[in-house]
């Protein structure tokens, strides 16, 4: 006959107390992997709509040089900026802009396209600041 000492030391496995602390630690380290796969995907969001952004400026400001350059100008195509119409385009030229600090007179038109959408209930926004370069102003060589 087995007394009641040597049985416990016969059984093998792990009480139902060690097995909710390991489900436990188990639920709060998948959480938390989680929280954060959830942030990474609000930061990858975040940062294609700053590249799409910066692609429309750059676009927009590309548009104003030709414009400068050769008078009237409209693409040939849909508008790049009509295929993001959550992003909004502004466009202001020196006579509008009001810079902090005051520019040597002989400086060439400056524009400012700024790019604007809605991340999360927020606005934000890129600005880009560039000179009107016109073919009078590039040397000829």
């Amino acid at each position: 006959m087995i007394n009641m000492s040597n049985r416990r030391h016969l059984e093998k496995g792990f009480s139902l107390l060690e097995l909710l602390v390991g489900v436990a630690i188990l639920a709060v380290g998948l959480l938390s992997i989680q929280s954060l796969e959830n942030q990474n995907i609000d930061a990858s969001n975040y940062t294609n709509d700053l590249s799409i952004a910066m692609m429309l400026a750059n676009y927009r400001l590309e548009e104003e040089q030709i414009k400068a350059e050769f008078g009237s100008f409209s693409p040939p195509i849909k508008s790049f900026s009509q295929q993001f119409p959550s992003f909004k385009i502004d466009v202001k030229t020196d006579t509008g802009i009001g810079l902090p600090i005051d520019l040597p007179l002989n400086l060439p038109p400056i524009i400012l396209v700024n790019v604007s959408w809605q991340f999360h209930g927020n606005t934000d926004n890129f600005t880009l600041i560039d000179y009107i370069k016109t073919h009078a102003m590039v040397p000829q060589i």
